[in-house]
Formats: structure tokens, sequence, C-alpha cells
């Protein structure tokens, strides 16, 4: 008769409640080695155990000890409350990064292209401004695509257009502003004047004081001042002797009513019109102050009038037909009538 062998007394893998609390978890061993360890050092369990299976030891776990990363960009897994925490093992991807090498084959050339059917000729700063605009607003909408789950060429394609819209919106104004600059130059130096042999003789005249010397002086004097003031001031010259006066009706079209004129014509070519009630294209009260191809007779037309002349008693272009515009409608008209729109100004002025 086989002999019986004394059971053994088995001891617990789980220490007791007291031990447990007093070992803190950042101080314990992992678990697969702790397990590996508690079975291996102990033969005698394992052959007892003859085939079944060693129960999986479980801790309780500590939440108070379990870091939670903040949100980081990138499309990491979202949890609730706008936590983002990536998959494990895998790096956040960097857009921001991704942008260098998408913006390098696109940004130049577009910016090229953009600026390329406009004159920035006296505007240098203009690329660098416009190619920030692209750069930033590719970036940033890249940024946003990929965030929210866009592959690279849906990102790219969205950014790209954004991009070109928001560059050529800058090229515009930047385009626009150094055509009103140009303006302003070319009146100073008179290259806003188309060329007429029959004007450049009485621009050369006036500039020599033997024509218009009262609308050299004139111009600035008036300047400023309200309707009222400037008739007191013109027909202070009337009853002195100097000048004479006249009225007339402006008609409108559309068949609206004529609006009132009063002009001041003095002997040496000056013609100052007074307009209350403004012209066809404002109902501002204006005035202009201008100078005629002849010293003498009246004026029945624009074809009588050779200039007008600017606040700072500089001649100025008469209309819209005697200016030097140096841009091409058709192909520009972003420069072509903002540096129209300046030339005309300085003639026609408001009270």
């Amino acid at each position: 008769m086989n002999e019986r062998v004394p059971a053994q007394k088995k001891t617990s893998a789980t220490p007791p409640q007291a031990n447990q609390a007093s070992s803190p978890l950042l101080h314990q061993s992992p678990l697969t080695s702790e397990l590996s360890e508690s079975v291996g050092s102990n033969s005698n369990i394992s052959k007892e155990l003859g085939g079944i299976q060693a129960k999986t030891i479980r801790r309780s776990l500590n939440w108070q000890n379990i870091p939670v990363e903040a949100p980081s960009r990138g499309n990491g897994m979202s949890l609730s409350g706008g936590i983002q925490r990536q998959q494990e093992g895998t790096p956040a991807p960097d857009f921001y990064a991704e942008v260098k090498n998408q913006t390098g084959p696109f940004a130049t050339s577009a910016v090229n292209t953009i600026l390329g059917r406009f004159d920035m000729s006296n505007a240098p700063s203009a690329n660098d401004a416009v190619l920030k605009a692209w750069l930033d607003t590719f970036t940033n909408e890249w940024v946003s695509q990929r965030q929210s789950g866009s592959d690279e060429k849906t990102a790219r394609k969205k950014a790209k257009r954004s991009a070109d819209d928001e560059a050529k919106e800058v090229a515009k104004a930047l385009a626009k502003e150094a055509a009103l600059e140009r303006a302003r130059t070319d009146l100073q130096s008179g290259n806003a004047f188309k060329h007429d042999p029959n004007t450049n003789l009485v621009r050369n005249e006036y500039d020599q004081g033997t024509r218009g010397g009262n609308a050299k002086s004139l111009s600035p004097r008036l300047a400023g001042r309200t309707v009222a003031e400037i008739i007191d001031i013109l027909d202070t010259d009337v009853t002195a002797g100097r000048g004479t006066k006249s009225t007339s009706n402006l008609q409108m079209p559309n068949g609206k009513p004529p609006k009132p004129q009063i002009g001041y014509q003095y002997p040496d070519g000056t013609l100052v019109r007074v307009k209350p009630d403004g012209d066809a294209f404002l109902d501002d009260p204006m005035y202009s102050v201008e100078v005629t191809n002849n010293t003498s007779g009246p004026v029945t037309g624009q074809d009588d009038i050779a200039f007008k002349v600017g606040t700072d008693g500089k001649a100025v272009p008469k209309g819209p037909n005697d200016v030097n515009n140096p841009y091409n409608i058709r192909t520009n008209a972003e420069q072509y009538n903002p540096y129209l729109e300046e030339v005309i100004k300085a003639g026609h002025l408001t009270a």
C-alpha cells in the first residue's frame, strides 16, 4: 500500500492586507517579474499543482499616481473632456514640420504669379509682404486640415487655395497703394500729364509766371474754405475790377434738374468755377481753379481749358483724357483706376 504523503501547508501568494498597505505601488517590482519569481522559486508548489494553471495575480490600481497628459497637436485618440492621448508607441505627428516640405514647390511661384500682373516698382517690400501672407495662410490651413483628419493631398489643395486667395487680396491692396503713391509723385513732377503741345506751352507760361498768376495765388488761399467764404473772396476781386462774374447751369443726366455754377474769370487766363450743389458725379459743394488756353474771350467748354490747379498751386490734368496713366485698364484695372482717381481728385476740389 502506498504511503500517504503528508499534505504540505500552502502559503498564500497574496501578501497580508497590512503588508499591502505598507508597500506603495511605485516601490513594487513589475507584475510579470514578481509572478515569475513567485512560481519559479517553489518547485514543490509547481509539482503539486499538477498542470493546474496558476491564478493571475491582479493588483488594485492607485489612480492618483497615473499621469494624464495634456492635449497636444496631432491626431491622437480623443478622450472625454477634450483630452487627447496618442496611441502607445506612436509619436504625435508634427504638422507644422510637415509644412516645410509642402510650401517649397509652391510659395515662390505662387507669389511671382500673383505679383506678375502688378507694377510694384515703387513698392520694394511688396514681395516679402505677399510671401508672408501666403506662407502664414498656407500653414494655418494645412495644420487645421491635418488636425481634422484630412490626408496630405486634401490638406495641400485646400491650403494652397486659401493661401492664393489671401495673397491676392494683400497684393491688390499693396498694388493700389503703389498706384496712389505713383500718382502723387507724377503730379509733383508733371508726369501725370499726357503729352499735348498746346498744354505744354501753357504750362511753361504758367511756370514762368506769364499766365495764370491769379490761379497760382488763389488756389492755396481757397483751400479748406466753405462755398460762402470762397464766393466772398472772389466777389471782392470782382468788385475791385480784377475779374468778372457769370452764372450758368450744369445739365444733369437722366432728366435730373440742372445744378448752378458760378464762374469767375481773370484777364491772365485764370478761371474759378464754384458749384454749390456739386456736379453730375457728386452732390457735395465743389470748386475748381483752372487756366485757360486763351487769355481773352469767354470760356465755352472744356476745350478752352488747358489744365486745372491743385491746392498747392501746381498744374494738374483737367480730365481723364489728359491723364498719362501708366497702367493698362484691361490687364491692370486694380492700379489704373486708383491712379486716375487720385489725379482727377487733385483738380476737382471739395469746399
